[in-house]
């Protein structure tokens, strides 16, 4: 009788836990695109306990200050994205569900295959990314046996493809959604070192007839977020721009973030770039060893300073003096095909 009595209590905060997600859910999708969006599936909390052997910590993929992603299996390969227990990140996966639906048509985005509104958090589900996060082939843990570092041929391939995704969120619509939290860790690559944009927890639109988001708390990962972010509170697509001078900085030095910034003294490594780029040095020194120890080809002097001089502009302290992402996937896109004439 007891149990009975748990599987109908059970039953019933699963049912209120659809209800009140189904409504959140609903209301911010009306208030961001007018109800509009890609459909998705609809799974169960049991669906996703066996999709993951009940979240088997084998089948961790990455482990952040949100959420945690794992491997699954629903008649396909899956990713399953679990928010933490015991914070309340309730707003934050819903805003995830609405964007990612909205946005999963684009290549460079990890697609949103559904969601499980049973659970008090929601719990999305996505398409498999082979090869894991960004950070993973960027950054040396020593924790890993195994390190698979990037060419420098993926790693331009790469910035190619999240300038294109992040020009796709910043003019696509009618109003500019912002990211916010573009990080290596949101990164995810399939097979083909293809970028998959994810994790859009924090992501807003600027509103209509308004060129910036006005008090917006200042929020996403440290070493990333724009300078203005803090200090003013008013924010537009310049923030993304900088989030992704930042990991363009990576993927040239090989550094976590936080071994290239210092808000203390500034950006010491953006001023050593800078320099180097300014008075026409080498810039070798810099770079992270695997891209020098492939060697020289054909324009790659002329190809690296054309990527360095597009990372410092992104990397400018003012919003105002970063370019629109628009012409950085252009330069890149320059850089890659017409190296020996890239600016």
């Amino acid at each position: 009788m007891m149990r009975c009595f748990r599987c109908n209590e059970d039953e019933i905060e699963r049912e209120k836990a659809v209800m009140r997600n189904g409504r959140l859910l609903l209301e911010k999708k009306i208030a961001i695109n007018d109800g509009r969006g890609n459909p998705i599936r609809s799974f169960s909390i049991q669906d996703l306990n066996n999709a993951t052997n009940n979240y088997n910590r084998n089948q961790l993929v990455f482990h952040g200050a949100l959420y945690k992603l794992y491997r699954g299996f629903l008649h396909r390969p899956v990713i399953v994205k679990r928010y933490n227990k015991g914070e309340n990140f309730l707003e934050e996966s819903i805003n995830d569900i609405v964007f990612s639906s909205q946005l999963s048509v684009h290549k460079n985005v990890l697609k949103l295959l559904g969601c499980c509104l049973e659970s008090p958090i929601p719990i999305l589900v996505y398409e498999v990314a082979e090869k894991g996060t960004l950070h993973d082939y960027i950054i040396r843990d020593r924790s890993r046996k195994k390190f698979q570092p990037l060419s420098w041929r993926n790693r331009l391939k790469i910035a190619i493809d999240l300038a294109n995704v992040i020009a796709y969120l910043h003019t696509a619509f009618p109003r500019p959604i912002l990211h916010r939290n573009i990080t290596s860790q949101h990164i995810l690559l399939d097979e083909d070192y293809r970028a998959k944009l994810s994790e859009f927890s924090f992501s807003m639109l600027i509103p209509e007839g308004e060129t910036h988001i006005r008090d917006a708390i200042c929020c996403g990962t440290t070493g990333y977020i724009a300078p203005e972010n803090f200090a003013e509170g008013k924010i537009n697509e310049k923030v993304d721009v900088f989030s992704f001078g930042v990991l363009l900085l990576m993927l040239l030095t090989g550094k976590r973030p936080l071994e290239i910034l210092d808000y203390g003294t500034g950006l010491y490594f953006f001023e050593v770039l800078e320099k180097c780029v300014k008075e026409n040095e080498r810039i070798d020194n810099l770079m992270d060893p695997i891209i020098v120890e492939e060697g020289t080809w054909s324009g790659k002097e002329q190809q690296l300073k054309a990527y360095a001089n597009l990372t410092l502009q992104c990397l400018q302290y003012r919003g105002e003096d970063r370019p629109e992402i628009t012409d950085v996937s252009i330069s890149y896109n320059c850089t890659r095909v017409f190296c020996k004439t890239a600016q």
